[in-house]
């Protein structure tokens, strides 16, 4: 029968991370404050898995998962003589022309391409980054001090990396009709040498959304995720009013972040496909009769 193979559950693979919490009350004069610290890591590798030929586009004893494996990019040509002098390039044929990108030859053979995509033979890609998230941390600080509360929580990543979906990230690199974000502006011309994005073309541009480190995103990020401050009416106020307890507040989620990655895409998320996380801010009240 012209079918392909069952998928089978016929690899193990081995875990290894470690957790630690931290917590610390105390007071300064009539300050209450707490501070609280939880950090975690893990990685994964496969210790099992049929893959005879050793292709590097699926799992194999001793890799990482979440590995990514690609194209180092050397940086981009700045004048036609320059490109001119390139060495060959499989992965996108064209005249090179000053503002495309040259990659670096790993392999020493004189172009630049794929090999057999194999662990002997990957041709001019290495592993270039890893999407596990790594030293995943939160972090919360509070204080009170004659009825004012204010509590912080921040969470976030140490270390990660990204390759995004092209078609969104890339735009019309990956096809003439794909919507190009705003940061695309930023491409090369004799006039913005230093731009993110080479020249804008329309075809064979395999060699912009292959897999390579220009474009790799560094994922780590630390968040103010939510934050509350608030006010505790005296007690011989509320009780003229014959209220009991009566505490205001404001409090506001993913307030502020800090990182690397591109801004059309959220580091806490998947990529640029993914609606961001909104920001909510809220004023409110709790009263007690």
């Amino acid at each position: 029968l012209a079918v392909t193979e069952p998928q089978a559950n016929a690899a193990d693979l081995k875990t290894n991370g470690w957790d630690m919490n931290i917590d610390w009350k105390d007071n300064v004069g009539e300050v209450k404050y707490g501070l609280s610290l939880i950090l975690s890591d893990y990685q994964a590798e496969i210790t099992k898995f049929d893959n005879p030929k050793g292709l590097i586009s699926d799992n194999y004893v001793g890799r990482k998962v979440g590995e990514i494996w690609g194209l180092v990019t050397g940086g981009m040509f700045q004048t036609d003589e320059e490109a001119a002098a390139y060495k060959g390039n499989k992965i996108a044929a064209r005249i090179r022309q000053a503002g495309d990108l040259w990659h670096v030859d790993l392999d020493g053979d004189g172009e630049i391409s794929y090999g057999s995509s194999t662990l002997d033979d990957p041709g001019d890609r290495k592993i270039i980054g890893n999407s596990t998230p790594r030293y995943s941390f939160g972090f919360r600080s509070n204080a009170e001090w004659k009825g004012f509360e204010l509590d912080l929580f921040f969470q976030g990543v140490a270390k990660q990396d990204r390759w995004m979906s092209t078609t969104y990230w890339l735009g019309t690199y990956s096809g003439e009709w794909v919507p190009r974000p705003t940061i695309m502006l930023d491409y090369w011309s004799p006039d913005n040498r230093d731009a993110f994005y080479p020249r804008p073309i329309r075809t064979n541009s395999g060699d912009i959304t292959a897999v390579q480190t220009r474009f790799l995103q560094n994922a780590a990020y630390i968040r103010l995720k939510q934050l509350t401050f608030g006010y505790t009416l005296p007690a011989e106020l509320t009780q003229k009013i014959n209220l009991g307890k009566v505490k205001v507040y404001f409090s506001g989620n993913n307030i502020w972040t800090g990182t690397k990655t591109v801004k059309i895409a959220d580091p806490e998320l998947a990529g640029p496909i993914t609606y961001p996380l909104y920001k909510t801010y809220s004023i409110g009240a709790n009263i007690n009769f």
